[in-house]
């Protein structure tokens, strides 16, 4: 098994330009909730006239919404 401080060296010399994050393949799991926030989320978007997205991350989420409201602004401070 490989040592704490040979992982977090090989962590920060990772390249996650991009919100590219490959280096975890096989390492990292995901699972989405059941209750499908990106389709509730979707659904209230196509409704609303303006929408504000504050961590959007990679903005995966909100980009998944067929229709978009007229005045949509999405920030990441990372």
């Amino acid at each position: 098994m490989r040592s704490y401080e040979d992982l977090v060296a090989e962590a920060e010399a990772a390249d996650v330009t991009g919100w590219g994050f490959g280096w975890l393949e096989g390492r990292a799991t995901e699972e989405r909730p059941r209750w499908r926030y990106s389709r509730l989320l979707a659904a209230r978007l196509a409704e609303a006239e303006s929408a504000l997205d504050i961590d959007t991350g990679g903005g995966e989420v909100v980009d998944e919404a067929p229709v978009l409201p007229r005045r949509l602004a999405v920030t990441e401070s990372w």
